[in-house]
C-alpha cells in the first residue's frame, strides 16, 4: 500500500519533530537559520541533495501507487510529488516558526490524509502529446 506507507512516513516525521528535541533542532536550523550565500557551500549542496532525494522518493512512491491502481494512470507523478513535498515542508516550516499555533500531529494527520485522498481524484494529469 504505497499511499498508506506515504502517510505513515509523513506522520513519523511530524511525530519526531514534536517529540524529539534533536530532530526539532535540526529542522529549525534548516528552515530558519540557514542563509543561502553561496550555492557551492557544502551545507547547501547537502540540503539540495536532501530535497532532490525527497522529491525522487515521493515520485517513486506515487509511481508505485500508480502501478497498483491507487491513483490515475495519467497522474502527473512529478507534479503530485511536488505538491506533497510542499505540503510536508509547509507543515514543518509553519509549526517550527509558531509551534503554539496548531497541533502538528493532529492537524498533519488530517492534512496528509486529505492530500493523499485528493490524489485519488486529482486533476494533476499529464498533458497529452
Amino acid at each position: 500500500d504505497p499511499l498508506g506507507q506515504l502517510h505513515e512516513a509523513g506522520m513519523f516525521v511530524m511525530r519526531q519533530t514534536v517529540e524529539n528535541p534533536h530532530h526539532r533542532k535540526v529542522w529549525t536550523i534548516m528552515f530558519h537559520k540557514c542563509e543561502i550565500v553561496d550555492a557551492d557551500d557544502p551545507i547547501m549542496i547537502q540540503r539540495r541533495a536532501w530535497v532532490d532525494h525527497g522529491q525522487l522518493n515521493l515520485e517513486r512512491i506515487l509511481a508505485n501507487a500508480q502501478a497498483r491502481g491507487q491513483v490515475a494512470a495519467d497522474l502527473d507523478v512529478r507534479l503530485a510529488a511536488l505538491m506533497l513535498h510542499i505540503t510536508f515542508d509547509g507543515l514543518l516550516h509553519m509549526w517550527l516558526f509558531a509551534p503554539d499555533s496548531f497541533d502538528l500531529i493532529a492537524d498533519a494527520e488530517k492534512i496528509l490524509k486529505a492530500s493523499i485522498a485528493g490524489l485519488r481524484n486529482s486533476s494533476l494529469h499529464c498533458r497529452p502529446g
